[in-house]
């Protein structure tokens, strides 16, 4: 009998370990639950928990952004880019700031939207030197790179024309006057020392048959481009910009807006001297010009890199058709 009710005692004692021991589990599971419980509904209360964003009550233009032009818009936390100004920030990030471009009103700001220093339309007619000028010079990407070219850019222009039945006379009398001496050299030297662009060879005036050759332009700097109707296309892409790309999207199907961003002409920083030699060639009805792309600065590779296709690329993908290059 001892031995009997031993072995009992040692039955019961298992069945109640291992009802502890599924109990324990239960509890754990259950605890795991309602964790993962609350988890969820702390996660949901974040995702639905509005934030404070800085926006503009209206277009502010180009002047100082002040406490009185701000506005906080309200925002889901999970929909908060990066980039976006919180309101708590606006006194360090924003007031006291400028637009770095069109800024529509009420639309969250990001930090890339401002400026430090205020911003100046059309900046290169108040750096050119004494001896340089701003010449419009019509152009076809077709004709001149294939790309279309950015403020910095450097082309080199030669001209030819046919000579008039005069001047052929006077060529076969030696009286043609041909100017065989570079009288500017236009090189470049980077921020090294190292040359980046050489100046055009002497021989930049030449008669071949009954055709006359000439270097108009060594070494000329694009400043802008202009439309058909001569509006600065730079201005008008910083407008575009300043929009969501959904519009962005929609105003580029629109055909006055591929019209206004369509280049017509280069805006040039030219030599005084230089401007003397087109006007002569100008004088000519036949006259055409060849333009060819230079070396690129180096501190525009960084733009490069970042911006991939421009609006300008974009809308030259669906543009066939433009004027022939050079003022004919």
């Amino acid at each position: 009998m001892g031995l009997f009710s031993k072995k009992q005692d040692k039955v019961v004692m298992k069945k109640r370990n291992n009802l502890l021991r599924n109990l324990g589990y239960y509890i754990v599971v259950i605890v795991f639950l309602v964790i993962a419980f609350i988890g969820l509904q702390i996660d949901s209360r974040q995702y639905k928990k509005e934030v404070a964003l800085v926006a503009l009550k209206e277009d502010v233009g180009n002047r100082v952004i002040t406490e009185k032009d701000l506005v906080p818009y309200k925002m889901l936390k999970a929909d908060v880019k990066k980039g976006m100004i919180r309101w708590s920030e606006r006194e360090e990030k924003v007031i006291g700031m400028y637009p770095n471009m069109q800024i529509r009103k009420e639309v969250p700001l990001y930090e890339d939207m401002l400026r430090k220093d205020q911003k100046v339309r059309y900046e290169y007619l108040y750096e050119l030197t004494p001896n340089e000028e701003l010449l419009t010079f019509k152009y076809d990407h077709t004709a001149a790179g294939g790309r279309i070219p950015r403020p910095g850019d450097r082309f080199r222009i030669r001209g030819s024309y046919k000579l008039s039945d005069e001047e052929i006379e006077l060529l076969k009398a030696g009286q043609l006057k041909v100017d065989n001496i570079n009288e500017t050299k236009d090189d470049v030297i980077d921020e090294e020392g190292e040359l980046l662009i050489q100046s055009s060879p002497d021989d930049w005036d030449i008669i071949n048959g009954d055709v006359r050759t000439k270097l108009i332009f060594d070494v000329v700097t694009v400043v802008d481009m202009l439309n058909s109707n001569g509006d600065s296309i730079y201005e008008v892409i910083r407008d575009l910009e300043a929009l969501p790309k959904d519009q962005q999207e929609a105003k580029l199907q629109e055909d006055s807006v591929k019209t206004a961003l369509t280049p017509y002409s280069l805006l040039l920083i030219v030599k005084s001297d230089q401007v003397s030699r087109y006007v002569e060639f100008q004088s000519n009805k036949n006259a055409v010009y060849t333009l060819t792309v230079l070396s690129r600065d180096k501190s525009l590779m960084e733009d490069d890199l970042k911006i991939g296709d421009s609006l300008l690329d974009n809308i030259l993908k669906d543009t066939n058709t433009t004027e022939p290059g050079g003022d004919n």
